[in-house]
């Protein structure tokens, strides 16, 4: 494994910002995004006015890509500007020119493979422990990834996306003990799992566990989902996020009523991006808590989840 670090990855912003425009003009944009914060029941979001982000918010959904030819991740097709941190001989730390955060990572694969987490979510945590401060986050091919044809993390700052103070308000345990557990955010609106613990082995099998128990109709592909991972004090937080539906309805509405809001990771974590200031002025309670009942599992699915995770940890 190489020697990475935030103050590495820092230090890759900067010459990125001095050496790439595109990557100076959209971090100096972060300074004049519009935020504000809606109250839902159980939980929070802060809608996001970010402009740069239409790329993603509008890019097509599909799950795979064999184009090499085309990939935006691959080494070969990367801007001439692009410079890129090896990690643990399988992937690329890059900079993310369109960003969200004041810092933001893509990390890239280096073989131009399906966007899968089968096999890479061990790597998911080894990230998060290597880069402190950061949340790593995984989005499903057909669940807010804008390259499901390549295999990649992501990572921002932490304590940005609400969920990561606000989650165990609405958290209620499944199956653990004191120092390993999972919970069920039930109050939340967004049906979430999380699985807390300083123990590596405990959280990739408690994930398999919930993978298994949400793939019901999913037999030839992982289920739906998004995964934020952070790690703190020796110990990870990993949220999942299983989904039935990659945009809300509103997404492809015709007139008035369209808005460009494409739920990923960061949204499930409650940072809505809106590239539209028309969407960013006419976002509601009302309308998070529609795009969050079409997008994720509904309670009988969450409670079927729930009674098999009991049945595994009986």
């Amino acid at each position: 494994m190489h020697n990475i670090d935030t103050e590495c990855l820092s230090r890759l912003l900067e010459r990125q910002k001095a050496s790439w425009s595109t990557v100076a003009d959209n971090y100096a944009a972060l300074e004049q995004v519009m935020t504000k914060r809606i109250i839902l029941p159980g939980c929070s979001v802060t809608a996001m006015h970010n402009p740069a982000r239409i790329l993603s918010t509008a890019s097509k959904p599909g799950k795979s890509n064999p184009d090499v030819g085309s990939c935006f991740l691959c080494a070969e097709k990367r801007p001439a500007e692009q410079e890129g941190i090896p990690f643990a001989g399988r992937y690329s730390i890059l900079v993310n020119p369109y960003p969200i955060f004041k810092r933001h990572y893509t990390i890239a694969a280096l073989t131009h493979t399906e966007q899968r987490i089968e096999g890479r979510f061990g790597d998911m945590l080894r990230l998060s422990v290597r880069l402190n401060g950061l949340t790593v986050f995984y989005n499903g091919a057909e669940c807010g990834a804008s390259a499901p044809h390549h295999a990649h993390f992501q990572a921002g700052e932490s304590k940005v996306m609400p969920i990561e103070d606000e989650w165990r308000s609405a958290a209620e345990i499944v199956a653990g003990n004191n120092s390993d557990e999972i919970y069920r955010l039930s109050e939340s609106l967004r049906n979430a799992f999380v699985i807390e613990s300083g123990n590596a082995d405990y959280v990739e099998e408690s994930f398999g566990n919930i993978c298994a128990a949400a793939r019901h109709g999913h037999d030839k592909g992982e289920p739906m989902m998004n995964v934020l991972a952070r790690y703190v004090d020796e110990r990870w937080t990993v949220f999942v996020f299983l989904r039935k539906k990659h945009r809300p309805s509103f997404y492809g509405s015709d007139g008035e009523g369209r808005m460009l809001v494409s739920p990923a990771s960061v949204e499930m974590g409650g940072l809505l991006i809106l590239p539209r200031r028309e969407d960013f002025d006419k976002i509601t309670a009302a309308i998070v808590t529609e795009l969050y009942n079409e997008v994720c599992i509904d309670n009988g699915e969450a409670d079927g989840i729930v009674s098999k995770l009991k049945k595994k940890t009986v």
